[in-house]
């Protein structure tokens, strides 16, 4: 069995920031907790007011939209320290790695399924076996995908929205 990583090895910042992350995650779910609309729609029959509905805007930009792309930039960079962790003890990287999304998918299928609908442990287990194709690829190849991951879809989703604009 592996031990954990000691105290002065730890990266402090990466621990503060996936707290505040997890934060503004919970901060965009608390409003399922109590509001059946989340499930059903007709939020507008719950949230009437317009107190309500600014902190539904307040919510969608302020957290909704930061917190879950902190927490997956922060997901895609504890995946990166997992990997050279494992190879400076020269053991298998995919080997060891392909184990640990798969349990993350188990995980994410007990949560998903009987838990809670807005899991997204399952979703990054899934995605997180993609990354298999990026491991050992040179920099210019990583920074050809990154770029053309980010562009097409952009391109393509604005190109579309000409398409059929009024």
């Amino acid at each position: 069995m592996v031990n954990p990583i000691a105290e002065k090895h730890r990266l402090t910042w990466i621990d503060a920031a996936r707290g505040f992350a997890i934060f503004g995650i919970f901060m965009v779910n608390v409003p399922a907790f109590h509001a059946p609309f989340f499930l059903y729609g007709g939020e507008e029959v719950f949230w009437s007011t317009p107190v309500d509905q600014m902190i539904q805007v307040i919510i969608d930009v302020f957290f909704q939209a930061s917190f879950y792309s902190l927490f997956s930039l922060l997901f895609g960079f504890g995946i990166q320290i997992i990997v050279e962790n494992i190879s400076k003890r020269n053991q298998p990287v995919i080997t060891l790695l392909f184990r640990r999304l798969l349990i993350l998918i188990g995980f994410g299928c007990i949560h998903a399924f009987l838990i809670w609908h807005g899991d997204i442990l399952l979703t990054y287990g899934i995605i997180g076996m993609f990354l298999f194709l990026f491991l050992n690829k040179n920099s210019q190849t990583l920074l050809r995908w990154a770029f053309s991951l980010l562009l097409i879809p952009t391109f393509l989703y604005t190109f579309l929205l000409f398409v059929v604009r009024d």
